[in-house]
């Protein structure tokens, strides 16, 4: 129950900081968690009753959820630029499909 409480309450502070503060009044911290739009009821329950939120922690962000949950790997890159901060986001994790197209013919080879 804990972890629950505190996913809504750290979802309520990231949603104000994305939809109802100015970017100027916001820690770059703030600026790389909040959150732009309001989740569906699907992403919002999808969120709490995942397994870290029911069975287990630690607490993770909404952002990074669904990030994960998109499989939109990223590593997160800060640089400020004529004194604005941009936040890019690069690829880290190599993709399965080749591996798995590969290991799919291999399987069909040997059985045929």
């Amino acid at each position: 129950m804990m972890i629950i409480t505190q996913k809504i309450t750290s979802l309520a502070y990231e949603i104000h900081d994305g939809m109802f503060r100015k970017d100027e009044e916001l820690t770059p911290s703030q600026r790389c968690l909040a959150v732009r739009r309001m989740p569906s009821l699907l992403e919002y329950l999808s969120y709490n009753c995942n397994f870290m939120g029911i069975l287990a922690g630690p607490l993770c962000s909404y952002k990074d959820y669904i990030t994960f949950i998109e499989g939109r790997s990223y590593q997160p890159t800060q640089s400020e630029a004529n004194g604005k901060e941009e936040i890019k986001y690069e690829k880290t994790d190599p993709s399965p499909n080749v591996r798995s197209m590969t290991f799919a013919a291999n399987s069909y080879i040997v059985i045929a």
